[in-house]
């Protein structure tokens, strides 16, 4: 009697691995889209056959067809950009997109994706400051320090101020910094 009850549950064990094991399978090839900053990541990139999208907010494969600012990615472009089975692709501008995404089985969905939140990201070489994903910046400033709000950066040692007419609506601005 014992025996049977090892046996039995040695039985559920090799079971509910099993059935983890194939819901892990099933999770890996579903479809996911994520955003950061102007990339887009999309998994399973094997099943994308092409995607069209356009600024704004389209609820129709026609309607983002016929936008004026449309674009095209092709299954060569698709592939080109797949690394592991995720293909990435960049933005040329912040906003708010719609997605037209096509299938190679056919289908398609539309999705609706929001680049508007960055995260801004400085680096500097040598006496180069360049701060990167400025898509909403208006403007910013550059002191020498440490400061804890607006107030005492622009009454203290500033280096100077980028507007958003320097800007001019880049991903990335460098400035130089004075040597001292």
């Amino acid at each position: 009697m014992k025996r049977i009850i090892i046996n039995l549950t040695v039985l559920i064990v090799v079971l509910l691995l099993a059935i983890s094991a194939f819901a892990l399978i099933v999770t890996a090839n579903e479809f996911a889209i994520t955003t950061e900053n102007y990339t887009v990541k999309m998994t399973n990139a094997s099943t994308l056959d092409h995607i069209r999208y356009a600024s704004g907010i389209y609820n129709t494969a026609t309607e983002i067809r016929n936008a004026e600012d449309v674009r095209n990615v092709n299954a060569t472009i698709i592939a080109n950009g797949t690394t592991d089975d995720i293909f990435t692709y960049e933005m040329q501008n912040g906003g708010v997109y719609s997605f037209w995404i096509r299938f190679t089985d056919g289908t398609t969905m539309i999705e609706h994706l929001d680049f508007t939140t960055m995260t801004q990201t400085v680096s500097t070489e040598g006496l180069m400051l360049t701060v990167h994903n400025l898509y909403g910046v208006k403007d910013y400033f550059i002191g020498k320090g440490i400061y804890n709000s607006y107030r005492e950066l622009k009454n203290g040692e500033s280096v100077g101020r980028v507007t958003a007419t320097k800007i001019a609506g880049a991903k990335s601005y460098t400035t130089i910094l004075p040597d001292n």
